[in-house]
């Protein structure tokens, strides 16, 4: 009997339709904002085309835009609710409040979506070629080289950008560079 965990299966079947999808559309839409190549919608379509054929025919970046999506789907639900919930609990009834006008006007919260904007990409990034294997070789270890170095498995960077993210002392190393960061800004401020 299928099952509905079945029929999502399934569209993994089809995830590189949407990946192509996604990269020419938002290839497209990126050229008609900033008018990168003139006004000429054909000249946009095309190069969206070309570009999102590019992504079909790598499979890395495929893998890569595979990655990235579930994360920003994540990062775009949170600014939603949060956009709800100020508006429903603490902005006032004549206010208009998008997400353009949050970001145009505080600057603190334009870091904050770029930095973590910059975290998904360069640990989706990381993530994919950790997986395809490390710069030692395909099984992780140099030729020559004994496996004791690198640990039973032999892989370097097994933990990931993940595993390395949320290690104690690189979190300990980013409270310390925020602090920081916040102390140079207030001080430099005067």
């Amino acid at each position: 009997m299928a099952t509905f965990l079945d029929a999502i299966g399934t569209l993994e079947e089809f995830s590189v339709i949407f990946t192509f999808v996604l990269i020419l559309v938002v290839t497209y839409g990126l050229l008609q904002y900033t008018k990168l190549l003139g006004d000429n919608k054909v000249v946009h379509s095309l190069a969206a085309l070309a570009i999102a054929f590019l992504f079909l025919f790598s499979q890395t970046a495929s893998e890569i835009i595979k990655t990235i999506i579930p994360w920003f789907v994540i990062l775009f639900s949170a600014i939603l609710f949060l956009l709800v919930g100020i508006k429903m609990f603490g902005a006032t009834k004549g206010a208009e409040l998008d997400l353009w006008s949050m970001l145009n006007g505080h600057e603190t919260i334009s870091w904050w979506v770029l930095a973590i904007t910059l975290v998904i990409v360069i640990g989706s990034i990381t993530s994919v070629y950790s997986e395809k294997g490390s710069v030692f070789g395909e099984d992780g270890v140099e030729s020559g080289e004994s496996e004791s170095k690198y640990g039973e498995s032999g892989k370097v960077g097994e933990a990931g950008f993940w595993g390395t993210i949320t290690h104690p002392k690189v979190l300990g190393l980013i409270a310390v560079l925020l602090i920081a960061s916040y102390i140079v800004r207030y001080m430099t401020k005067v």
